[in-house]
């Protein structure tokens, strides 16, 4: 007999040699040769591929006698199946329904696994039974599927199918902050609603219930009775996939302290040194002004600096005074310093309200001094108006300080002086030849007087140049000449009269005494001129001050020819004062003594006037 194993195609090859070696059989024969014979005709139709074939071989020698045996052809099959594809384990995510199509579509590929056999078909079966409880709705199977051919060989492979919950719930809705304003008392109802509504937050999960958890211990220790904590909100579903969402509560303090009393406005008089202790103390009490706050203490601050500089030792200064919270919130109240000036200066020098003088005597202006409380500079304004219309007659000047202070406060002192009209200038005639040299028309004047005035001539055909009248110039005759200055406390008015004769047929006068001395160096009154007096050498002059001061003394006056030793405005002499010194503009007394020869008096005296 032979068997041998399936290979699918009926081993046709094993069959033929199997035949052809007559089953392994051998025969002989004494008498010819041997022929062989087989009665094969087809295998049997077994499982799969496999069959049998009981053959008789017959050997017949040369004779025809012959002889039998015989055996039996087999292909059996004894080997299983081969895996091809073991199966695979599979890992589904859950569904929450148990993933029932994800678990028939594997057991219906048999895990995924392929199997071959060369002798038959595969036929797949498993042994599945149900999934175990896990967690929601997760579970497992370990399931053997069996690949058997046709002839009852069998192999297996194993694989687990697992539904599992890796995928943590979702959050539908985040927790949210939540901000509330501080009631000064902690916040817990707020606090404890918001934690019991999970900030808010919404949480599913596809295979379980969700359970939520928080982490919150305590709110943080900040500004007054505020403060937050950060909280994380945790679902977890029943496989322990978590989820987290998280969200801060905050007791904030938005509000501003209240202020109970507004700052009030403060002016103070000035004191001259800046009013510190006003000042302080009103900051100090923030300008009178209160505040308040529900959730924590409140502090006082200022923007003061510098008050502005303002007149004198005022100024101002618009305070903005500040309540804050421990939060730093803060609520202003402004109001404003004010030193003020409102005092006017006053004077501290004695003076005379009310003087009634004559003009010649009008008073200086006195120099009155000014004190304020609140300014150093002090403006002062003089200012003097006068009635007095050039005309010789009573008037009134009238003298106002205006003292002003830096702040613009006015005080007005006033002095009247009520002047009394007196003037001592008077003019003196004289007699000229037409051939004198020129004269200068104050030498005829007597008294105060300056020369600033002015000449005119209000009889007689003559012109004057200034003060310089030249009778070289006029035809024989009187003239009238007016001087006039107005422009003096006492106005001057006077007239001379100048006779001019023709001294070839009249008779000139040989001996006159000029009054007036401008010792300008013009070539007019230059020294005290007397005409003739070079006739009468034998004479002494003496000349003195208005305090009877001795200021000139000479013999021979004149000298030879009029113009020697004569008085030029300078004090000369053996005892008298300031020796070569000039002399001031004034009134002086002058006495002219002819011890011997004289021209009518054995003496002379008046008033001379000097004019610089």
């Amino acid at each position: 007999d032979l068997t041998v194993e399936c290979d699918g195609q009926g081993n046709a090859q094993d069959l033929a040699d199997w035949l052809a070696s007559n089953g392994g059989a051998s025969a002989s024969d004494t008498c010819s040769d041997v022929t062989w014979s087989n009665d094969f005709d087809v295998l049997s139709d077994d499982c799969g591929a496999t069959g049998s074939a009981t053959v008789v071989f017959t050997a017949t020698d040369d004779c025809g006698n012959t002889s039998s045996t015989t055996a039996v052809f087999t292909i059996e099959d004894t080997v299983p199946p081969v895996i091809d594809i073991d199966a695979e384990d599979l890992t589904v995510e859950c569904d929450g329904i148990g993933n029932e199509q994800d678990l028939v579509d594997w057991l219906a590929s048999n895990g995924g696994a392929s199997s071959s056999d060369a002798c038959s078909d595969v036929t797949w079966s498993n042994d599945y039974n149900g999934l175990s409880d896990d967690c929601g709705a997760t579970g497992s199977a370990t399931v053997i599927f069996t690949a058997t051919d046709d002839c009852g060989n069998s192999v297996t492979t194993t694989a687990t199918f697992t539904i599992e919950d890796t995928i943590a719930p979702v959050i539908e809705i985040d927790a949210e902050d939540l901000t509330v304003e501080c009631d000064g008392t902690g916040n817990a109802q707020d606090l404890d609603d918001w934690l019991a509504s999970n900030g808010g937050a919404s949480a599913s999960d596809v295979c379980s219930d969700v359970i939520w958890s928080n982490d919150f211990e305590v709110l943080s220790d900040d500004c007054g009775a505020t403060g937050s904590a950060t909280v994380i909100f945790t679902a977890s579903d029943d496989c322990g996939n978590t989820v987290t969402t998280t969200a801060t509560f905050t007791i904030e303090d938005t509000t501003a302290p209240v202020i109970d009393i507004e700052a009030g406005d403060l002016t103070v008089e000035c004191d001259g040194s800046g009013n510190v202790q006003d000042l302080d103390d009103w900051l100090a009490s923030n300008g009178g002004a209160s505040s308040s706050d529900a959730c924590s203490d409140v502090t006082w601050t200022n923007d003061f600096e510098v008050l502005s500089d303002d007149c004198g030792a005022t100024g101002s200064a618009t305070v903005i005074f500040t309540a804050t919270d421990d939060c730093g919130n803060s609520v202003t109240t402004t109001a404003t310093f004010i030193i003020e000036d409102t005092s006017a200066p006053v004077v501290i020098t004695p003076f005379d309200e009310e003087l009634t003088v004559s003009c010649n005597e009008i008073p200086d202006v006195p120099e009155l001094e000014f004190e304020d409380s609140c300014s150093i500079d002090i403006t002062v304004v003089f200012e003097e108006t006068s009635t007095y219309d050039g005309e010789p007659v009573d008037y009134e000047i009238q003298r106002e300080w205006i003292v002003t202070d830096d702040c613009g406060n006015v005080a007005i002192f006033t002095q009247m002086i009520f002047v009394n009209y007196e003037s001592n200038v008077e003019g003196v005639d004289t007699e000229l030849c037409n051939d004198d040299d020129p004269i200068d028309l104050f030498g005829l004047l007597t008294g105060d007087f300056t020369t600033d005035g002015n000449w005119e001539v209000i009889e007689g055909n003559a012109t004057i140049d200034g003060s310089i009248f030249d009778p070289t110039t006029v035809e024989p005759g009187v003239f009238v000449i007016s001087y006039t200055d107005s422009e003096v406390e006492c106005p001057v008015y006077a007239e001379v009269e100048i006779t001019v004769i023709d001294c070839e047929v009249g008779t000139v006068v040989d001996f006159e005494i000029f009054n007036g001395v401008t010792p300008d160096d013009d070539g007019y009154n230059d020294y005290f001129i007397i005409t003739g007096i070079e006739l009468y050498p034998d004479n002494n002059m003496k000349i003195y001050n208005r305090w009877g001061v001795l200021v000139f003394e000479t013999d021979n006056y004149g000298g030879s020819d009029g113009t020697q030793n004569v008085f030029r405005g300078i004090s000369e002499g053996r005892v008298t004062v300031k020796q070569n010194e000039e002399l001031p503009t004034g009134t002086y007394y002058y006495v002219l003594a002819f011890p011997g020869e004289n021209p009518g008096k054995s003496s002379y005296a008046g008033y001379l006037y000097v004019n610089r």
